[in-house]
């Protein structure tokens, strides 16, 4: 397990798992939501990728996207689901 801090959270995350997770074959899927994400996601800040990066995930595979349209300000709206093995450590409570 790997100590990663996450703002005031204090996170244990187990990067075999994830890793393991990330490798079996998973079925991305091909609609422009997905592609769009995928995509987009090469070009996050950089500091967003490392979040991404120590948590073990892999952005390239996302297991499920949502699109919620565009907003009034022209940005559209995405939620997305990516998978991570990890558990908030209950030893230390940052402030």
């Amino acid at each position: 397990m790997k100590q990663i801090r996450l703002m005031k959270w204090l996170l244990e995350v187990d990067l075999y798992k994830t890793e393991k997770f990330y490798t079996k074959d998973i079925e991305i899927c091909d609609c422009l939501y997905c592609r769009n994400f995928i995509e987009a996601s090469k070009h996050f800040n950089p500091a967003i990728i490392e979040v991404f990066t120590g948590l073990g995930i892999n952005l390239s595979k996302p297991s499920h996207l949502s699109e919620f349209g565009e907003q009034e300000d022209g940005l559209r709206l995405i939620l997305g689901e990516l998978s991570s093995k990890w558990e908030i450590s209950r030893r230390r409570i940052l402030c």
